[in-house]
């Protein structure tokens, strides 16, 4: 995972405060370069993932400050289908990333932003052994505590996904065991993540919580004091048990009347028998490129995002910057305070969620009242604040 992660953020907001020496990024499609015209020749013929491979870029940054390797991200795609987890393919593409940023050399270059379970341990430890600082950002609960969430949600859904990744999880799992200790500080973007980290072990001198910027300029707030009709319950994200995919198929069923839309927009890894089960109650839109995210949005009245275990979902930072009320679980390292911008419950709490749907949905004033106050929540999440945390945890080491 390269700097394209939460769209460049990382690099954006390190470039407006003037400290980003170079990004490595292996796809980068610069416009006019040979990575641009092979995204826009692939989007012909596959326009989502042509989409998705122009959108690997951002104006924000000079290009001169990009490290690029295009034929490096084409052998490592075309390989991926011999790995039966992403975990098994993100380990090994971080063995030839790394060994491709060896080459480059790291300048004069002082410190380093990773990501814990995409950065090469060698390539650590090459750093260190230079002087470098190192930073790592645990993007979502160590891998300990996904194992744990994950395999209570197959006990519980048995046959609902297409293939667990519990090997791939034990490999991120001994990845960041091995990573932690290279680290001069690990960001976590929330509070569920940094007690995480302090339940495996990890002291909590050498963790910074570093909330992540929103997107809200690119979104947009949306007025939806007019609308009418049935209330339009939405889902961003991938369809899977970590999501918990089948307790918002549950409570769409259950709320199956004229008054309630359902749609989960995302990647869907449940099988297609239960797909099909649950087609009646729910609309399935599939992946989409990120550009179009802000249209789905715009369609939804209240965002429902079950999740049983995350870092702090972007899609949830969209959803409030849109205006939209959030119903959500605490381990998705929501900044979502229970009462104002939304509801807190359990995973499991079908009842709770349901509650709380019924609810936004009998009184208008509440729901548009916890969607203004969500989007100007995260208002506060500036690329520029964003920028000054970051540069702290560094100054710090």
């Amino acid at each position: 995972m390269d700097g394209s992660r939460r769209n460049y953020d990382v690099a954006v907001a390190l470039h407006i405060e003037r400290c980003l020496y170079r990004m490595f990024a292996d796809w980068y499609a610069v416009p006019g370069s040979i990575a641009a015209l092979t995204a826009r020749i692939v989007r012909t013929t596959y326009p989502g993932l042509g989409q998705r491979m122009m959108e690997r870029y951002t104006p924000s940054i000079p290009s001169e400050l990009v490290s690029r390797n295009s034929l490096l991200a084409i052998r490592l795609n075309l390989n991926r289908s011999r790995f039966r987890t992403i975990d098994e393919f993100v380990f090994e593409s971080s063995k030839k990333t790394s060994a491709w940023i060896k080459k480059c050399g790291f300048g004069e270059t002082t410190g380093i932003y990773c990501y814990i379970r995409t950065i090469d341990t060698h390539l650590c430890r090459l750093a260190r052994e230079m002087g470098i600082k190192l930073v790592g950002e645990q993007m979502i609960a160590p891998a300990e505590i996904e194992l744990e969430e994950l395999e209570a949600q197959q006990a519980k859904w048995p046959g609902w996904e297409i293939s667990g990744p519990l090997d791939g999880l034990r490999l991120a799992r001994t990845v960041e065991n091995e990573t932690w200790p290279l680290l001069d500080k690990i960001v976590a973007p929330s509070l569920y993540v940094v007690e995480g980290l302090q339940r495996v072990g990890v002291a909590p001198s050498k963790i910074e919580l570093v909330p992540y910027p929103a997107d809200f300029e690119s979104i947009g707030f949306v007025d939806r004091a007019k609308r009418m009709g049935p209330l339009r319950v939405g889902f961003v994200g991938q369809v899977n048990l970590r999501k918990n995919a089948p307790v918002f198929l549950e409570i769409a069923k259950q709320l199956q009347h004229d008054s309630f839309v359902f749609e989960m927009v995302g990647k869907c890894s449940i099988s297609e028998a239960k797909k099909a089960a649950y087609s009646d109650f729910v609309s399935f839109s599939g992946s989409i490129p990120r550009s179009r995210v802000s249209e789905k949005l715009r369609m939804f009245d209240v965002f429902l995002f079950p999740s049983t275990c995350e870092g702090a979902a972007g899609a949830v930072f969209e959803a409030m910057a849109s205006g939209l009320p959030i119903i959500t679980t605490r381990n998705s390292g929501t900044p979502v305070v229970h009462g104002r911008e939304g509801f807190i419950h359990a995973p499991d709490d079908i009842d709770g969620f349901i509650e709380s749907i019924k609810l936004l949905q009998s009184d208008k004033e509440l729901r548009l009242q916890m969607g203004v106050a969500a989007h100007q929540y995260v208002q506060k999440l500036t690329l520029t604040n964003y920028g000054r945390d970051l540069v702290r945890v560094f100054d710090s080491v």
